[in-house]
């Protein structure tokens, strides 16, 4: 059955904004843990318990810690992963600081700061749900020495189911958490690679460097005619100097020669 196109747009701003998909999800499971906060036995991790013996289903118990551990390794994973986040914001910055993005066109510009803009939404709000699991919902339901009745296996079984359903309840929101995290992270790459093509492709930015390789070559074309009236201005001045030498002989060969005159006068 084809999709409504309802639903494309439902789908695409999930896709976008998988935060509201999230609290849907999540909706719904706080629902299940309320009822069985409340003494409700509707179980789904911990169906069929009741064929369990207290230390089997102990063991499903402590499942549900192993579980929640690596959901918390996997949101740290994600708030570390924020440091090389922020690294690609540097680095884009610089870019957009040598793209002479200020003498880009309106639509681009609109188009550019949009994405970037939603970048940086997207990896804030993944990292705040990164630290809501590591935070607000770090609880735990577990077994104490109260808990125990050696008397009663079916009423610590149920305990121990009820925890165990519990901790099931809250690690689904925890996963659903951090799948959203994820979503939000792929969704700051997506749009900040899209963003560095686009300042890259940017037709201003081609036109510039266009002028800028034409600038380049009106000044080797400068420099080469500097260079040859420099060497002509060199060879003149070589020519005047012998002129001026020839001069000076010349000079030098006349006042010998009316010395000479002036001698021959005397006498």
């Amino acid at each position: 059955m084809k999709a409504s196109f309802k639903d494309m747009v439902i789908e695409i701003a999930h896709l976008f904004f998988p935060f509201y998909a999230l609290r849907r999800a999540n909706k719904i499971v706080d629902k299940k843990i309320e009822d069985l906060e409340n003494g409700g036995l509707n179980f789904s991790y911990m169906l069929g318990y009741e064929k369990l013996t207290p230390d089997i289903a102990e063991k499903y118990l402590i499942k549900t810690f192993e579980s929640r551990k690596s959901l918390e390794d996997k949101a740290k994973a994600n708030v570390f992963g924020v440091t090389i986040a922020v690294s690609m914001i540097v680095g884009f910055s610089q870019i957009f600081a040598n793209a002479n993005f200020h003498a880009s066109g309106f639509a681009f510009k609109v188009i550019t700061i949009s994405l970037v803009f939603y970048s940086l939404l997207s990896v804030s709000i993944g990292t705040i749900l990164s630290l809501l699991v590591l935070g607000k919902y770090n609880r735990v339901y577990d077994i104490f020495p109260q808990d125990v009745n050696t008397k009663n296996d079916k009423l610590q079984l149920l305990n121990i189911a009820v925890n165990a359903e519990l901790n099931s309840l809250y690690n689904v929101k925890r996963n659903n958490i951090l799948y959203s995290s994820y979503g939000l992270i792929i969704n700051f790459l997506v749009a900040l690679s899209i963003s560095f093509l686009i300042v890259i492709m940017n037709p201003k930015q081609q036109d510039l460097k266009q002028e800028v390789s034409k600038l380049q070559m009106t000044n080797m074309k400068n420099e080469h005619s500097l260079t040859l009236v420099l060497s002509d201005l060199a060879t003149k001045n070589n020519e005047n100097k012998l002129l001026l030498e020839r001069v000076l002989k010349l000079e030098k060969e006349g006042a010998r020669v009316r010395s000479q005159l002036r001698k021959i006068g005397d006498h």
